[in-house]
């Protein structure tokens, strides 16, 4: 006997493992947190209560928390597009993807001191890796603009800033996201002798 499933299940169920995990993580925690403040204080990154309370749920919780409001939508379509894209076609396999993932979350919360909304920088790494993956194709950016996707990661930096955000930190995060992109491409290549770590 078949059960028929909702379509929200069917599209559930459609989207690759990592970001749906990564989805309904972010879901989760950002409405938690709205209803009950005392969850967004048990989730925030505090290096002081990883190290002398062993509270090691901070080193990811942190990137799946934000507030409600429209950034909060808009970040969880681009983590859904980009995301997505990545775990289909860039990568061989889920343990590829989680690994890289599991590389950029370690290097954001090593340089977390520069920035906190530790989710925006997650988001930031994943488009650059995504933008770096498929450089010349064309895609619509803001109200119709058409940029190649080299260009996607300058653009939102650019956006931060017209609306506020600091410079350095929007740097160190492509600069983050840069080093997955010389360890799989670059060294390979350019230094066969050097064994392969991703």
């Amino acid at each position: 006997m078949q059960q028929n499933e909702s379509p929200f299940m069917l599209f559930l169920n459609a989207i690759p493992i990592c970001t749906r995990v990564m989805l309904i993580s972010t879901l989760s925690f950002s409405i938690a947190t709205s209803f009950y403040p005392s969850i967004g204080y048990l989730s925030y990154f505090d290096e002081e209560e990883i190290t002398e309370r062993f509270q090691v749920w901070r080193l990811f919780t942190p990137f799946f928390v934000m507030r409600m409001g429209f950034p909060f939508i808009m970040h969880l379509l681009m983590l859904y597009k980009f995301s997505a894209e990545l775990e289909e076609s860039y990568f061989n396999n889920t343990k590829d993807y989680v690994l890289y993932l599991l590389f950029i979350l370690g290097l954001i919360d090593t340089f977390s001191v520069l920035y906190v909304p530790l989710h925006q920088q997650f988001i930031t790494c994943i488009v650059y890796t995504c933008c770096r993956a498929d450089p010349e194709s064309v895609m619509s950016f803001l109200f119709g603009i058409t940029l190649k996707r080299k260009y996607v990661p300058w653009a939102l930096i650019l956006l931060n800033v017209l609306m506020g955000s600091q410079l350095l930190p929007s740097f160190v995060l492509i600069a983050i996201a840069h080093c997955y992109y010389f360890v799989r491409h670059v060294i390979p290549v350019h230094y066969p002798q050097i064994p392969r770590l991703i």
